[in-house]
């Protein structure tokens, strides 16, 4: 893939954490106004890229079509120029070879100065890279590693973009609003689409229409760079709420991690984001890296899964400090931009890092018995992984559709089946070396293990419907006093009071009353009788306190509380684990306890259900939806990482912070 920009020059001065604001600049070559390449395929430098016909350039922004052609872009062997002819669709430039390339060969492809922007402003200067093709060619086809929303999500944003994330990167002609498109009752929605490397996005020309089954369907026309085609359409359906999304994305991590040093030279630096982004926003313009002296570093950019990957043409320098940025230009599915620009810094290590990675654990264990028909099949490496190595071509499960995402926090991958298991059936996985870490090196062998399944299923998530975008829902009021911060919407219905905000701040929509509001809370009612009536379960005891959960379904008659301390919710390496804890009466916790969350459990599948009124403690720290029947007061300091739904009183708060627990559609 080809670079971002240019630069030259190093040395300076240390750097030090993460800072936020508005990056001034925000292009990736030293010529500020100049388009680049961000992305090309085959990869600069691919020592086995495929025999095929292809060969595409992705820019930075949008060309002068006519500017993209036969004498702009070209390729040539060790014998010649290779005959192709040149398209230019959605940003990517695609120069189609009128014969495969010869296989054991060095290839060189090159875009020249003739290519311009929209503004008639010409590349700084030719791009040109290079890669040796292998012995056969490619004939594997693509897989769907993942979609967003994903098959069967309700509760989905009405101005929410439709996107695939496949196994590999795909042909940009192949990807028109005939072979991926967007179907409701009353017939096609009417959209735009694009593709940048393997993720296709689908844009709706309108806003959906509200509380709709809709039906997305990639057909068997998409196909990658050597014309291999998906073997079968994906067809999946999701539903839409009555809202649109109007919170704003946040970037929850990043890898290395600010004033991280001893960072390897071959590091490839990432950011994850709390949700998934519009892929087209992420370029070279929004997330860069620079030198000491504030040149730019020339870099690959992908993008899929929420997390998105910058990949240095050439070894960084040793002992060096880097910034890295991700500006407020990057917008999420929805459209909506990051507040504010986020940059952090790193120095890096005399060597680079050559160690593979290994599985260190994985759920199902190897030679389980009884696996839940509806678990996620999980592996826990060693270190950070690059995600998007991590898919449908990688991670398999033998006879079993799915997709793939990565938890880069815990480091844990999950193929997630299309559909149950088979009861009673042996199946087998495997993750093949393909899987690479954030330096690039892949794992050393194929890791297969097996397990079987019993005939029940586990725990699954509580359907909220129109109240999946809020982070605060009340019945009666919101009150709030101090610089609260809620990540998510805020709404009260059938009340309409909500005082606080200012001094408060709410990153998403506000709901006082209105139509919205009173569905969120229609959809509440379903979701806490749901949450109330599950039935089984193990005993709950009255205080939490030094207590470790695994996850299923616990029950209390009565109170419970958290005393002293914390207690631990262990997902045992399955990010998508569901916890359910009832209660009779109320839920306490104690100034300055915490819930503290392992093995990849996510606030987002914890549910509290309330049979009376919950309070969260002074300076406490808390994880997880609380579906409370009365009330809830978070005492001063408290910060929770999850959502706070009421069916009848009031949710107080005082300078906390909130931010919203369940995923969005």
């Amino acid at each position: 893939m080809g670079a971002c920009g240019g630069g030259g020059g190093h040395g300076g001065t240390a750097g030090s954490g993460i800072t936020t604001g508005s990056p001034t600049g925000g292009s990736t070559g030293e010529n500020l106004g100049a388009p680049t390449i961000s992305s090309t395929s085959p990869s600069n430098g691919d020592p086995s890229a495929p025999t095929s016909r292809r060969v595409t350039a992705t820019f930075s922004e949008p060309m002068t079509p006519s500017s993209i052609n036969e004498t702009t872009f070209k390729v040539s062997s060790p014998a010649g120029p290779l005959a192709a002819t040149v398209s230019y669709v959605d940003n990517t430039a695609t120069l189609q070879l009128l014969s495969s390339m010869p296989a054991n060969t060095h290839i060189t492809a090159t875009v020249t100065t003739g290519a311009k922007d929209k503004s008639g402003v010409p590349l700084a200067s030719n791009y040109t890279w290079s890669f040796t093709t292998g012995s056969v060619g490619d004939t594997t086809p693509p897989t769907v590693s993942s979609t967003d929303p994903a098959d069967a999500a309700t509760g989905v944003a009405v101005n929410k973009q439709i996107s695939v994330v496949f196994s590999e990167t795909m042909a940009a002609s192949s990807i028109t609003t005939s072979t991926f498109k967007l179907q409701s009752p009353a017939g096609p929605v009417a959209g735009t689409v694009s593709l940048l490397n393997n993720v296709a996005l689908f844009k709706p020309t309108t806003t959906l229409a509200p509380s709709t089954v809709f039906t997305a369907t990639v057909t068997t026309g998409v196909s990658d760079l050597s014309d291999n085609h998906l073997v079968v359409q994906k067809v999946w359906t999701f539903t839409t709420g009555t809202n649109p999304d109007t919170t704003a994305p946040r970037l929850i991590s990043t890898d290395p991690v600010a004033s991280a040093t001893g960072v390897s030279i071959n590091k490839k630096v990432s950011a994850t984001f709390s949700e998934n982004m519009d892929p087209s926003s992420v370029s070279p313009q929004t997330f860069f890296l620079k030198r000491p002296n504030g040149t730019f570093v020339p870099a690959t950019l992908a993008y899929a899964n929420k997390v998105a990957v910058l990949d240095p043409t050439s070894s960084l320098l040793s002992n060096t400090v880097y910034t890295a940025t991700v500006t407020g230009g990057v917008k999420d599915s929805a459209g909506n931009a990051m507040v504010a620009g986020v940059s952090w810094s790193f120095k890096t290590a005399a060597t680079g890092d050559t160690t593979p990675p290994t599985v260190v654990s994985t759920k199902p264990a190897n030679l389980a018995t009884n696996v839940f028909l509806n678990q996620t099949i999980n592996a826990t490496f060693s270190e950070a992984m690059q995600a998007t190595t991590l898919n449908t071509a990688t991670f398999k499960v033998d006879g079993v559709l799915g997709s793939v995402t990565y938890d880069t926090a815990n480091h844990i991958a999950s193929f997630n089946p299309t559909g149950d298991l088979a009861p009673n059936t042996t199946y087998t996985a495997r993750i093949e070396t393909g899987a690479k870490d954030s330096a690039g090196n892949g794992l050393a062998l194929e890791k297969t293990w097996t397990f079987t399944t019993g005939i029940q299923r586990s725990q699954t998530q509580i359907n909220l419907g129109a109240a999946t975008t809020y982070a605060v829902l009340a019945g009666s009021t919101v009150t709030n006093a101090g610089p609260t911060i809620i990540n998510g919407d805020l709404g009260v219905s059938p009340g309409t009071a909500v005082t606080g905000f200012p001094p408060g701040k709410v990153n998403g929509a506000m709901h006082k009353g209105d139509a919205a509001a009173a569905q969120a809370k229609t959809d509440l009612l379903v979701g806490q009788l749901d949450a109330a009536g599950r039935l089984g379960g193990a005993a709950l005891p009255g205080d939490l306190s030094g207590l470790t959960f695994t996850p299923g379904l616990y029950k209390n008659a009565t109170s419970t509380m958290l005393s002293a301390g914390a207690v631990t919710l262990d997902a045992q390496g399955d990010p998508n684990a569901v916890f359910i804890f009832q209660m009779g009466s109320t839920l306490t916790t104690s100034p300055g306890t915490q819930v503290v969350l392992a093995g990849g459990a996510k606030a987002s599948n914890i549910y509290w259900s309330v049979g009376t009124s919950a309070t969260l403690g002074v300076n406490s720290i808390f994880k997880g939806i609380i579906l409370a029947e009365a009330s809830i007061t978070v005492n001063t300091g408290a910060v929770l990482d999850g959502t706070l739904l009421t069916k009848i009183g009031a949710v107080t708060l005082a300078a906390n912070t909130v931010t919203r627990g369940i995923h969005k559609g």
